[in-house]
């Protein structure tokens, strides 16, 4: 990411020359294609009167340069705007890099105990202060705001980070625009590394991922988010890179991980090691995994206490694994997985997550398991293996909004009223019946007067075609249904 930086410095260098007239390029793409050979150049020039005359003769000397109309003293200046820059802030990265060598073994591990400990994070930060290391004054300033949260000392906070953005967030100062943070006495309690939809820039994901886990700022990390950094339409590998990454150099404190690489065109996004990913975090109480293709394995975790996946293939050996995994924790389960053929066969491999042995303190789910043509298996074929299931007795919310409930799954409901009447059930995306109303109320309201329960009023997300009726449905766009399991 670096060489990129420099590499856009010296882009923006020959573009100045180019507009200004000072050189006169063969090709309007000459100055694209020499701003990586200029950036070497520069960073083996020293900073000196020689500098500029030594860029000059090798700009003469390229093929793609025409002619070079620019005094050395112009051209020097150029250089200072551009160029040095870019220099100085790599330097205090490495000046930064050496300061976080000061290391205070003893309070970090009591730190890593007791994150939450404010004498603790006090103490750590007068240490630190005594050495002049900025995160100190932060931690400070960041518990003086907790105590007494003020608009003036959420100032001071704001001025510090902004004084020190380059020494703590380190090359991360540079990519702001993907990085989201939530600050706790001066460390990270949730990072966020995802690019708007609609931004211009790509990024390695595992690079960031790497510079975010090297942060001293990051050694409490509690909550991380992953999103989309390269181009969607370009169906990368990164994103299984950077759970690789996170493999490799877990944080034990993290709680909660949430990965969300579920655009419909990033197909080639497979992600094959959730299964270790659980193995490697012990205290992870929360997980959420959005994917359009992923292998799942064994998911065993005993305190993980709330699992989200939609999953783009819902195939046999991925509900076995469901069914198989045992959460003794889980108190919330939402599952959205499509399949090409699913059948009613396949779906018995959640028998062992129906009988609710696995999941003892399971409380809330949400489900939706749904079948492309030729065979599409219906939410209401999952109304009855729910009705048939020991789960349902010790469940307090069932959530069927996403399920495409038809006629069937509807008056199957209706018939086994005082089977769900202790549940806050969940029909449509703004419609509940809290206990009792099922027994009370007959059928789940017909909001759009089309004979369903309302499933289909989102015409983005469900739309008609749960029920296939017709060739043209049976045509639907296969990325459309991408879109529908991964809302």
């Amino acid at each position: 990411m670096q060489q990129d930086n420099w590499d856009v410095a010296a882009a923006e260098i020959l573009g100045q020359l180019d507009e200004s007239g000072a050189v006169e390029f063969v090709t309007r793409r000459g100055a694209q294609t020499l701003s990586s050979s200029l950036s070497v150049l520069l960073l083996r020039l020293p900073r000196d009167d020689e500098r500029a005359p030594a860029v000059a003769d090798w700009l003469i000397d390229q093929k793609e340069v025409a002619d070079l109309f620019i005094a050395n003293d112009d051209l020097e200046a150029l250089l200072r705007r551009h160029w040095d820059p870019v220099v100085q802030r790599a330097a205090r990265r490495e000046r930064q890099a050496e300061s976080w060598n000061l290391r205070n073994p003893e309070l970090e591990a009591r730190l890593l105990e007791d994150p939450d400990n404010e004498e603790l994070h006090l103490v750590y930060a007068d240490w630190l202060q005594e050495r002049g290391d900025p995160l100190g004054e932060l931690i400070a300033l960041q518990a003086a705001a907790r105590r007494d949260p003020t608009a003036e000392r959420q100032l001071a906070v704001e001025q510090h980070l902004r004084k020190h953005q380059a020494y703590l967030l380190g090359a991360l100062a540079e990519c702001r625009s993907v990085l989201q943070l939530d600050w706790h006495l001066g460390f990270l309690r949730k990072a966020r590394l995802a690019r708007a939809p609609r931004a211009r820039h790509v990024y390695e994901g595992k690079v960031l991922l790497g510079w975010l886990l090297q942060l001293p700022i990051a050694r409490l990390l509690r909550e991380l988010e992953l999103g989309l950094l390269d181009s969607v339409y370009g169906g990368s590998q990164q994103h299984g890179e950077m759970v690789r990454f996170l493999l490799a150099a877990p944080r034990p404190t993290l709680r909660s991980v949430d990965i969300d690489f579920s655009h419909r065109w990033s197909i080639g996004a497979d992600i094959e090691e959730i299964a270790n990913l659980v193995d490697t975090l012990p205290g992870l109480r929360r997980l959420a995994v959005r994917a359009v293709r992923t292998r799942l394995a064994a998911l065993d975790h005993p305190h993980l206490e709330e699992l989200t996946l939609h999953i783009g293939y819902a195939t046999p050996a991925n509900l076995a694994a469901l069914g198989s995994a045992r959460w003794p924790a889980l108190r919330s389960l939402r599952l959205a997985l499509l399949g090409y053929q699913v059948t009613r066969r396949d779906i018995t491999h959640l028998g062992p997550l129906l009988q609710a042995k696995s999941v003892p303190r399971l409380r809330h789910l949400a489900l939706r398991i749904q079948s492309a043509p030729p065979r599409p298996l219906e939410g209401d074929e999952l109304v009855q293996l729910l009705l048939d299931a020991p789960l349902l007795r010790q469940l307090e919310e069932l959530d069927l909004s996403r399920a495409a409930l038809g006629d069937a799954g509807v008056a199957l409901l209706a018939a086994n009223a005082d089977r769900v009447a202790h549940l806050r059930l969940e029909l449509s995306d703004d419609e509940w019946l809290t206990p009792g109303e099922a027994n009370g109320g007959g059928e789940p309201a017909d909001e759009d007067g089309d004979g369903e329960d309302g499933a289909g009023d989102d015409e983005e997300v469900e739309g008609d075609d749960d029920e296939v009726e017709d060739d043209e449905d049976d045509e639907e766009d296969e990325d459309d249904r991408y879109d529908q399991i991964m809302e």
